[in-house]
């Protein structure tokens, strides 16, 4: 085992199909492990698992408000939202599948900038919030399954809920305390959720609320990328909050330099009115994207790694540590009694393919003995071949049942009783009768019997005898079982 896991969860824990491993950050209500997806035939996924915390489990509005995370996050597909894979609940917990980001939050990299006295380059900011307000205007359109809007509000853009990938895209995260229509959890009255710095001045008086409290925060975290400060500082709530309903906002433009036409709409995203705001989010990336020249997401990429290379290093060195540890039908050698699997790797890539998988018990720790249960597909076709073989004798017995009664004289052949006349003929159909054994004709049906004066009776047909080999005298089905 590699240091990586060594320094962490030393016997992962097994959840379903996924596989619980380090943890790789903290919240107030939760953990984020690294986990893996263990599929069938070898395959997997890194995975980001979201855990509660044992006190915040015990809460059913700490819960209630986990499960709408998972509810409203799963209705929100786009490239700038971290996606939702799966919920699982297990002995009391539940647990959060996401897609596991390569990259850090954009708190940590703005800390990181700082360290180095650095301040980010305005079309870098342009680009990441470009990317965050695609993904808020995915959310606040979202519907649910019969079509209907969620009017889903996130209600806490922050650094902290924005990831920012070596791939150079960044993405939503966190809709935790979100607004919408129908969830579990409603906001009671008087209580806030999110961070202050961020909040609209209507979310603090506790007003009606709709996506322009996101546009707000949005403006707020441009605003503090670009200047590299904070635009409310306080040391308690309550002047924080005196500040965000009070404090005039500096332009950006008089803090960084940056064209006019980023810091008015900076300025207008962050209005105080909701009515002067920008009506979507999308409304606002649009005029970002006309007031700076966008940089490629390749540079946005290499700005993280050069800003956190050391931490995304020693991660993704977690990561390979994951996919090498014995949890996988690829990288382990799951064997199971009476099975009589290949125990090296190509025999069993080679078994694999022509056997069905299916993961342990849920919340059976995860060991290299036994991680995947295999149920080889011999015995069905065991079955089937027995069931061939089984068909094939019963057609064999039985043509050997009939031959003999092949060889015997054919039925007499039928006489055909028709009308002489056209005219009697369309009164009485043609009526089949067949030959007795004393060279008189009976009707099969006498459902309409033709008139004795117009009825005649066709000659049988002799046919002139043609001499054939003899052939041996046919055999019963019971001689053909017996032994002499």
């Amino acid at each position: 085992m590699t240091a990586a896991l060594e320094s962490g969860n030393k016997q992962p824990t097994q959840l379903g199909r996924y596989a619980l491993f380090d943890q790789i950050a903290e919240g107030g209500m939760a953990t984020v492990h690294l986990g893996r997806l263990i599929g069938p035939v070898g395959f997997s996924k890194i995975v980001a698992i979201k855990q509660m915390h044992e006190s915040a489990a015990r809460n059913p509005d700490f819960v209630a408000m986990f499960l709408d995370e998972a509810r409203l996050s799963g209705r929100v597909q786009h490239p700038n939202v971290v996606a939702t894979y799966d919920v699982i609940a297990k002995g009391g917990e539940a647990f959060l599948v996401m897609e596991y980001v390569h990259g850090e939050s954009l708190a940590a990299l703005l800390r990181a900038a700082r360290k180095r006295e650095q301040r980010l380059a305005p079309a870098v900011a342009v680009h990441i919030l470009c990317d965050v307000l695609s993904g808020l205007h995915a959310a606040h359109e979202a519907t649910d399954e019969f079509s209907e809007p969620l009017r889903l509000v996130h209600r806490d853009v922050s650094p902290q809920n924005i990831m920012v990938g070596v791939d150079g895209v960044a993405r939503v995260l966190d809709f935790g305390i979100a607004k919408a229509a129908g969830r579990l959890q409603e906001t009671q009255t008087g209580q806030l959720k999110g961070k202050i710095g961020y909040m609209a001045p209507e979310q603090l008086l506790g007003r009606p609320l709709d996506r322009r409290v996101d546009i707000f925060a949005a403006g707020i975290v441009l605003w503090e990328t670009i200047s590299g400060r904070k635009m409310f500082d306080a040391d308690n709530s309550g002047q924080l909050m005196y500040q965000v309903l009070e404090f005039d906002i500096p332009p950006l433009s008089t803090l960084a330099d940056v064209p006019l036409a980023l810091s008015k709409a900076v300025e207008r995203a962050t209005a105080r009115d909701p009515n002067e705001r920008f009506a979507t989010a999308r409304e606002f990336a649009r005029e970002l994207e006309r007031s700076t020249a966008l940089v490629s997401s390749r540079e946005i990429g290499e700005w993280v790694t050069e800003l956190c290379g050391e931490a995304l290093d020693r991660r993704a060195e977690q990561a390979r540590a994951i996919e090498s540890a014995p949890v996988t039908t690829s990288s382990a050698i799951v064997t199971r009694v009476g099975l009589g699997l290949p125990t090296d790797e190509d025999s069993y890539r080679r078994a694999s393919a022509d056997a069905l998988t299916e993961p342990a018990a849920a919340g059976d720790p995860i060991t290299s003995a036994e991680t995947i249960v295999l149920r080889p597909r011999s015995r069905s076709r065991l079955f089937a071949g027995l069931l061939v073989a089984g068909l094939m004798l019963s057609a064999l017995a039985f043509i050997l049942l009939h031959s003999g009664s092949a060889q015997q004289p054919g039925p007499t052949p039928v006489s055909v009783v028709t009308s002489s006349q056209a005219s009697t003929a369309a009164q009485a159909p043609t009526s089949i009768v067949a030959a007795t054994s004393t060279g008189q004709t009976e009707p099969i049906s006498d459902l309409h019997p033709p008139p004795p004066a117009v009825t005649a009776t066709r000659a049988p047909v002799t046919k002139k005898s043609v001499k054939r080999p003899a052939r041996p005298p046919s055999k019963r089905p019971e001689d053909l079982f017996s032994r002499k």
